[in-house]
């Protein structure tokens, strides 16, 4: 228990050094950069927007609408109004977020630079003997942008699916309150274990439903972000989802704690989220650098993938 709060604790390190670092790569302030961030931060903006118009205009028009036949229908239907309203607004909390990463694959180029510019320049910054970014920039990219698009896709669907059976769910009396601490409990086991998850689960049918919800909700987005920021190293070493997974598990303890600090300035920079994405996009490179092994040289990974 004390080594996995260690190595969480790490985690944490891991991403406020790999921001101090990669905050002093010159390459950050390029103009190319700070063009695509800006371009980037206002179509954030314009997600933000246009996902909170999605909930709130409807149920205006609707109660306007009841106003204007009979004052008093509107008075009798703002009880299920507001029931529907967050309920509707719980379903696509995390809509935003996913845009946000989806365009990792809609504009997938600048981002993949940001990584790989940020481990040369800490390669230089560490002076390691040898570049951890010319061996992985000598691995063959061989998925294809469609392909990482169409998977990304399905990933997000099958999130928000889940997001919305259990909003549906914990709105059943009697056993809707323990919905969200079983989900929660299911996830912290994913990601930490088993004892961690019952703790977890213990936890959460102690805090109030509104929390519990977005506890989880912050959870599941922890993952998806981890994964995300790790995939121009995954495209590179063309892992298939069981080795993913794999390695994942080996770090999961640190990748916890990097992914806690990334999700918070994520979420914590109002209308400039993609601008706190580009820069734990390149935290992740120092993180990366720490936590797993040198890539083999070209030829030795393509002798690998033949004798598997």
């Amino acid at each position: 228990m004390l080594l996995r709060l260690e190595k969480m604790y790490q985690g944490m390190i891991y991403a406020f050094q790999g921001i101090y670092v990669v905050m002093q790569n010159p390459a950050l302030r390029q103009e190319y950069h700070l063009r695509v961030f800006l371009q980037l931060s206002l179509l954030s903006f314009l997600l933000v927007g246009i996902a909170r118009i999605m909930v709130g205009l409807p149920f205006q028009l609707i109660r306007i609408l009841l106003w204007a036949i009979a004052p008093s229908l509107l008075d009798a239907s703002e009880p299920f109004l507001e029931t529907a309203h967050d309920t509707l607004h719980n379903a696509i909390a995390g809509l935003p977020f996913l845009l946000l990463l989806l365009m990792r694959y809609l504009y997938p180029k600048p981002l993949d630079q940001l990584f790989m510019s940020s481990l040369q320049f800490i390669d230089d910054y560490q002076m390691h003997p040898v570049s951890f970014a010319k061996r992985l920039a000598q691995q063959p990219i061989r998925s294809t942008w469609w392909r990482n698009l169409k998977d990304y896709l399905a990933r997000s669907w099958v999130r928000w699916r889940i997001g919305l059976i259990l909003t549906l769910l914990s709105m059943i009396p009697l056993v809707g309150s323990f919905v969200f601490p079983v989900a929660g409990a299911l996830s912290t086991f994913k990601s930490l274990g088993r004892t961690q998850a019952i703790i977890v689960g213990i936890c959460f049918l102690c805090l109030p439903s509104w929390l519990t919800k977005s506890l989880v909700r912050a959870a599941l987005e922890m993952r998806m972000l981890m994964r995300e920021l790790l995939e121009p190293y995954f495209v590179r070493m063309s892992m298939t989802h069981k080795e993913k997974r794999r390695w994942f598990h080996g770090r999961r303890d640190t990748l916890f704690g990097f992914s806690l600090i990334a999700w918070a300035l994520v979420q914590w920079v109002p209308f400039f989220n993609f601008l706190a994405y580009g820069i734990v996009q390149a935290a992740a490179s120092y993180m990366l650098v720490i936590v797993t092994d040198l890539p083999p040289p070209h030829n030795a990974s393509s002798l690998t993938r033949k004798n598997k």
